[in-house]
């Protein structure tokens, strides 16, 4: 029911992992990771029994604090399952 969430998605696996962001509820955002063609699905798919670990690692006061702190995160971390640096949409790089 947490939403304005930076998280992190670990393959339980490999130990690659994924940060990405939402201000939705995290519940929803995760049912999404499963549904579409995500990043995340793609590389849990490779691992046909792979499990995964969800874990919360920052909080925003909203939606734009949230995307930064998410941002902050990728380029800190380098999670090597996202395919795009967050940090571009903002025109920031560090």
């Amino acid at each position: 029911m947490i939403k304005n969430t930076v998280y992190k998605i670990t393959c339980e696996q490999c130990q690659e992992f994924y940060v990405g962001s939402s201000k939705r509820k995290l519940h929803d955002r995760m049912r999404e990771h499963n549904n579409n063609k995500s990043s995340v699905k793609s590389h849990i798919d490779k691992h046909l029994y792979a499990n995964k670990n969800v874990k919360i690692i920052d909080r925003g006061q909203d939606v734009v604090e949230t995307r930064i702190l998410e941002a902050y995160h990728i380029k800190k971390l380098k999670p090597k399952i996202n395919k795009k640096d967050e940090l571009d949409d903002f025109g920031i790089f560090l």
